[in-house]
């Protein structure tokens, strides 16, 4: 537990002592014990959250929590197995590909709001195109959607 706190800590003080980072990619493996992983980075433009290698299961109980204010141009997230249990509005995002758990789909799309270009790739679409949210998608030039 404390090598726990001690990776936390540091990934932390890591991010926080890059006050114009603008890109971030996050790719988490099996072995990392991280159950909450949190992004707050104010300046942050490009965010990718991928989906580990090393797992071929179902959900594992691991989370993000994003927190970028409006700086954020660019969502690419590409991981099924956690879940997001925090997420912000994003008015600036232009571009974002999404292939996430069908739990979470209605706490992302309503981030979305503002995106022009929109992949997404879920396991059951007529929930999420049905969703109030979805209404709002008026700023869309260009969208791929993959169901399976």
């Amino acid at each position: 537990m404390e090598i726990l706190k001690s990776f936390l800590h540091g990934c932390k003080r890591l991010l926080s002592a890059c006050p114009v980072l603008e890109t971030l990619i996050v790719q988490r493996w099996l072995m990392d014990c991280v159950t909450t992983f949190t992004i707050a980075i104010p300046s942050l433009q490009s965010l990718h959250i991928m989906q580990r290698p090393d797992f071929h299961g179902t959900t594992d109980g691991r989370e993000y929590v994003v927190s970028t204010p409006s700086s954020l141009k660019t969502l690419k997230v590409l991981d099924k197995f956690s879940r997001f249990r925090s997420l912000v509005k994003m008015p600036k995002l232009v571009n974002a590909e999404i292939k996430i758990r069908q739990e979470d789909s209605n706490k992302i799309m309503g981030c979305l709001t503002s995106s022009k270009y929109l992949s997404l790739c879920l396991t059951s679409a007529g929930a999420v195109l049905m969703a109030k949210s979805c209404e709002f998608l008026c700023q869309l030039e260009y969208l791929e959607l993959y169901m399976y």
